[in-house]
């Protein structure tokens, strides 16, 4: 995802020659003339250091100064790649949810003309708080703004039953539109159309208004782009998953069960697979039987032997031993002068060997890694930074760091704050809910929670309903190395 420019690679290149674990203090970082740019009385000076700075390079104040200064120029951000647009190359990389509307809003009142690649890459900083401004821009909005608005609102849709109403009342509109057009007729205007939730609208019932509009016309392919998944879980026709996964155990259902499993051998190929899966939830709620089970099938030859083996290796370790590790390779990597990239917020596991490194990344702008060492202080404890990780991800700059997305640094090792900002983008647009689920399945190995393109199967919902039914009654499972649930 996304498109790394030749400043990004000097940048790259600059890191590499300097990156020594503790170096001395080195002299002025070379960006500070561009960041103070952003702050001057003139525009046309701070929009040129907004277009040049790379956010990675900003601290979270700067990056909301860049994201608005662009905000007001989409003929620079939304222009195609052959016309000087720099979203898809520094500075729009800042603009995050916040900003979203604004920078479409003054699109829309000037007319800005635009095209696919940046204007669609907008849909990855999106989330369904948006739709009622998307909607309001669709009247005023003209020719293929116009078009790119109704995609974004249609892949929000698919992935979400926020503002149900809402969304449905736009499609009726739209659909006005395409037959108005066809017919030679002019556009309806938004406020002349009932909207669903005007009324005892049921989903048949607004499917039978919106087909009626069609008059045996199909303009711009409209049946093919209709959001069929949004509307399949309003009708409740929605598919259902495969299967529900393994219920979570009791601790007295998991030593029944695991007693059984050790009277026997360990499982054929038919029943291993469900053994591995019912694993985690097992150790989780009768950790001294599965113990016992472990010891006893430990001679199993095989790849059987092999899982085993593996399963007590990670029994006996502690919670984070292996991401400790890695943050010692990061650490004897950065020694010999390698360029550590978003893994750099694991050194927040060293505690203060760590943090010397860390806070050496997040003075020297230039390496572009301000933020994983900005998480990387998070995690090792440091509570301005903290809470300016916190802020960043609120704010849904995804362009800054889904080069490399670290589970470890973008959660700050499990923080609950974080997890939670996580749990509210699953069912957001595809690539936040990519991002979620990455981080979520770290950390919550057993919950419903796998990203779609759409969402067919209700998985958000299911997700939702997995966290409010479990979420105080999780035990740690070092087997998974995540949270799962156990049973009363």
């Amino acid at each position: 995802m996304g498109t790394v420019s030749t400043p990004r690679l000097l940048l790259a290149a600059l890191a590499l020659t300097g990156c020594a674990a503790a170096p001395p203090p080195g002299p002025a970082d070379p960006l500070d003339d561009f960041r103070a740019d952003l702050r001057s009385p003139d525009p046309e000076t701070a929009l040129a250091a907004a277009m040049e700075l790379e956010p990675e390079s900003l601290d979270l104040e700067e990056i909301r100064i860049q994201a608005r200064l662009l905000a007001e120029h989409p003929e620079e951000v939304l222009a195609g790649p052959g016309e000087g647009s720099c979203f898809l190359c520094e500075g729009g990389r800042s603009i995050g949810s916040p900003e979203v509307l604004r920078l479409l809003e003054v699109a829309v009142t000037r007319s800005v003309p635009v095209e696919e690649p940046s204007i669609q890459d907008l849909h990855r900083v999106m989330v369904p708080d948006h739709i009622p401004g998307l909607v309001a821009l669709l009247e005023p909005a003209e020719g293929n703004l116009w078009r790119y608005l109704l995609w974004m609102l249609r892949l929000l849709a698919d992935n979400t039953d926020r503002h149900r109403e809402t969304v449905a009342g736009a499609l009726l509109y739209a659909r006005s539109n395409w037959v108005a057009e066809v017919e030679g007729r002019p556009w309806p205007r938004l406020a002349d159309l009932r909207f669903p939730g005007d009324g005892p609208d049921t989903p048949a019932a607004f499917l039978q208004r919106f087909h009626g509009l069609l008059r045996g016309h199909d303009p711009g392919g409209w049946n093919e782009q209709f959001p069929w998944d949004w509307w399949r879980r309003w009708e409740g026709t929605a598919e259902k998953p495969d299967e529900a996964g393994v219920e979570a155990f009791t601790p007295e259902a998991a030593r029944s069960r695991l007693e059984t499993l050790a009277r026997g051998s360990p499982p054929d190929d038919e029943e291993w697979d469900r053994f591995r899966e019912e694993a985690p939830l097992l150790e989780a709620a009768a950790p001294e039987a599965m113990d016992a089970l472990l010891d006893r099938w430990k001679d199993a030859g095989g790849d059987h032997g092999r899982w085993i083996r593996e399963m007590r290796e990670q029994r006996g370790r502690p919670p984070g031993e292996a991401d400790r590790a890695e943050a010692e390779d990061v650490l004897a990597a950065i020694g010999k002068g390698e360029y550590p990239g978003n893994r750099v917020a694991l050194l927040g596991l060293l505690g203060g060997r760590g943090r010397t490194v860390l806070e050496r990344y997040r003075r020297e702008r230039h390496h572009g890694l301000l933020w994983p060492a900005t998480a990387g202080l998070a995690i090792a404890g440091d509570a301005g930074a903290r809470s300016e990780f916190l802020a960043f991800l609120r704010g849904d700059r995804t362009f800054v760091y889904d080069a490399v997305f670290d589970p470890v640094g973008f959660t700050l090792n499990g923080d609950p704050e974080a997890l939670a900002h996580w749990r509210s983008r699953v069912g957001s647009n595809c690539c936040l809910w990519f991002f979620a689920w990455e981080a979520l399945r770290r950390w919550y190995p057993t919950m419903p929670a796998e990203n779609r393109a759409g969402d067919p199967d209700g998985a958000a919902e299911r997700a939702r309903q997995w966290w409010e039914r479990w979420k105080d009654r999780l035990a740690w499972s070092r087997i998974a190395g995540g949270w799962v649930p156990v049973a009363e």
